[in-house]
């Protein structure tokens, strides 16, 4: 899919300014310092590239007014997420009154034209539904239907999905983002038009949602469901899915199936596609979590990314003089000029250099390697990249230390299963943490290691 180009955007001027009402509703959400985090991330880009936002439609049928309200609130604080929608079983139920049998396949459902005339009058119920909702709490939102050329669509290849079921092939911005230039939110159907704009076709609503992410590029792709994420077996929520690690194995023992794989597929193929995919993420969240997804790192729901690609190197084939730099930017320290020869390292290394760790493999009288430098540049921070390189690492048992005023502590605690804290070189408070479930000797045996190592730097 490719998206059109969409016109020159000018944006209006809206106000940002933390006021106290804005203050509020961030501080109901989730803890002061995530929330002002993400506040600033926002406020700090173009508005139309805030958020796609993909709402169920049993979540429509059964949680509206909280959605609603949840759009409201990012309407009084100036933030107009892009809105897509689905039908589900609302279609389903319909047809079957009208004596008509609903097929699937590959989650995607049979349309020919006698399907596809219901499909046209739910999205425009089902479209002004959710605007009606949204003006109701003093919002603004508009529907963009498939008039506007959003979505161009082809039939979808293949006779067994029906005449009217329909391959996205273009995404057009400009009705979306001029919405946004007008402080309203655009809530787009996810029906598409033929090039000629002869022909309407039938688009899966999660398909829909990832290409107008693809297109678009937000901060955020959201998808709203009533399970409130990807279930395990005992039906608690996964909270991350590592699509170049988990997703497999999550389909085939079943894990992810029918219209969550499709979610979950959906999903994936957005992050392939965006320029920047391996840094972006898609959220799987429930209604009444909407706000606290987009406000807090933890989010409520299921967190999906494409994991970034780490391989080990010789220490030889690190770029040094960009390493020095990132710990240099990273941590504001010079490493020591004989820090390359004090210990035999193995580096790992993202394929970018976004980060990198060294290990020293084998430390002497220890029995596991010790965790000597990790750094992540600012810019991919919270995007999982640290938790990569450490599942790079890959070994059960892994120590290191860290100075207590280092901001990857927060991270380092969870982490860990456990710490001491000692002082250390230059007098400084300093945490040993570790992995794994080592003996009592071997953790006196690491602590006597990093107490006696020397700084690495300056």
């Amino acid at each position: 899919s490719k998206a059109i180009p969409s016109r020159t955007m000018c944006v209006v001027s809206l106000p940002r300014e933390m006021t106290s009402d804005i203050s509020r509703v961030l501080g109901s959400i989730a803890p002061k310092h995530e929330s002002s985090f993400f506040w600033s991330l926002y406020n700090g880009t173009d508005p139309g590239r805030f958020a796609v936002i993909k709402l169920s439609g049993e979540c429509i049928e059964t949680s509206l007014d909280r959605i609603a309200e949840d759009l409201s609130d990012l309407y009084k604080l100036g933030l107009f997420p892009v809105v897509t929608f689905g039908w589900g079983s609302s279609l389903s139920r319909r047809l079957a009154e009208a004596g008509i049998n609903s097929k699937f396949i590959d989650g995607d459902r049979y349309t020919d034209s006698q399907v596809m005339a219901e499909v046209e009058r739910i999205a425009k119920e089902t479209g002004d539904r959710i605007v009606q909702a949204v003006l109701a709490r003093g919002a603004k939102a508009r529907l963009i239907d498939y008039n506007s050329r959003s979505l161009v669509a082809e039939k979808k290849q293949g006779n067994d999905y029906g005449s009217h079921n329909g391959s996205i092939v273009g995404v057009n911005t400009a009705p979306a983002l001029s919405a946004v230039d007008m402080g309203v939110i655009p809530i787009v159907s996810p029906i598409g038009i033929s090039e000629d704009g002869k022909t309407a076709y039938n688009i899966n609503a999660a398909s829909a949602g990832a290409m107008l992410a693809q297109a678009i590029d937000p901060i955020k792709y959201v998808m709203v469901t009533s399970s409130g994420g990807v279930l395990n077996p005992g039906r608690k929520i996964i909270s991350e899915i590592v699509l170049n690690r988990d997703l497999e194995r999550l389909v085939s023992d079943g894990t992810v199936s029918g219209g969550m794989e499709k979610n979950v597929r959906e999903a994936q193929l957005s992050l392939s596609l965006r320029q920047n995919g391996d840094d972006r993420s898609v959220q799987i969240v429930g209604p009444n979590n909407l706000l606290l997804e987009l406000f807090s790192y933890k989010g409520a729901g299921t967190y999906i990314r494409k994991g970034y690609a780490v391989t080990s190197v010789d220490i030889e084939q690190l770029d040094m003089a960009r390493f020095k730099a990132m710990v240099k930017k990273k941590l504001g320290e010079t490493l020591r000029e004989d820090w390359y020869s004090t210990h035999k390292r193995v580096a790992y290394v993202e394929k970018n250099l976004k980060g990198a760790a060294t290990v020293v493999p084998d430390p002497p009288n220890v029995g596991s390697p010790y965790l000597d430098i990790i750094v992540v540049d600012n810019g991919y921070l919270r995007n999982g990249l640290g938790s990569d390189i450490m599942s790079a690492i890959g070994v059960p048992k892994l120590f290191w230390r860290s100075r207590i005023d280092r901001e990857a502590n927060e991270w380092y605690f969870r982490i860990s299963t456990g710490h001491i804290h000692y002082t250390g070189p230059g007098g400084h408070d300093y945490n040993h943490f570790w992995t794994g479930n080592p003996t009592f000797e071997q953790i006196r045996q690491q602590h006597n290691f990093v107490q006696a190592k020397p700084s690495n730097f300056q």
